[in-house]
């Protein structure tokens, strides 16, 4: 009986360090748990540095369809930044060839509308109708500004305001066959 006794004793103490043993593990687990989970929601909730250079060939901006809204990269000529419209119909043309930058605009029908560009002699501006047949050129050149003003469905500007050789100013309009129907007298002419 004594035996049994000892055994019985023995058993309970074992089972009582297993209980003792057991709620240990479970608050060091639970303590590991919590320090894990506070981790993750405290890395996951700050912001990584920028980076200080990102390189690529091209880098597309799409909207949430999966949609082209800005495409950065290069063509034959260098550098080439487009934007489209929800429809991802080009709209905005960043680009640059030899002679410099270029800006164009574009309308729904993709026609070219408006364009700033750079040449040889210095700056440029145009503007077209829908259709691209110019309305309005302004630019550079040997002697100074010029600036040209159509009429709709005309080729040839009907109004040219610019600078002559002699650096004196002119301006002169077109009639409706392209012949030159008045000017405002320049330099030693002007009353």
């Amino acid at each position: 009986m004594e035996e049994l006794a000892r055994r019985l004793a023995r058993l309970e103490y074992e089972c009582a360090e297993l209980r003792r043993t057991s709620r240990r593990w479970t608050a060091v687990a639970g303590l590991a748990l919590t320090v894990i989970g506070i981790g993750a929601l405290t890395g996951f909730a700050t912001r990584p540095a920028p980076a200080d250079l990102i390189e690529a060939k091209r880098i597309v901006i799409v909207d949430a369809a999966g949609k082209p809204l800005l495409t950065l990269g290069r063509d034959d000529d260098g550098g080439r930044l487009d934007l489209t419209d929800a429809a991802g119909k080009p709209l905005l043309e960043l680009t640059c060839d030899e002679d410099g930058g270029m800006v164009n605009v574009l309308a729904k029908n993709g026609k070219t509308v408006a364009g700033l560009f750079a040449d040889k002699n210095g700056g440029n501006i145009a503007i077209t109708d829908l259709e691209a047949k110019p309305m309005v050129y302004c630019s550079t050149d040997k002697d100074g500004g010029i600036l040209l003003v159509h009429a709709k469905g005309s080729e040839s500007p009907r109004v040219t305001v610019g600078i002559n050789e002699d650096k004196s100013g002119f301006i002169t309009t077109f009639s409706r066959d392209d012949e030159p129907s008045g000017s405002v007298p320049s330099g030693d002419e002007s009353p």
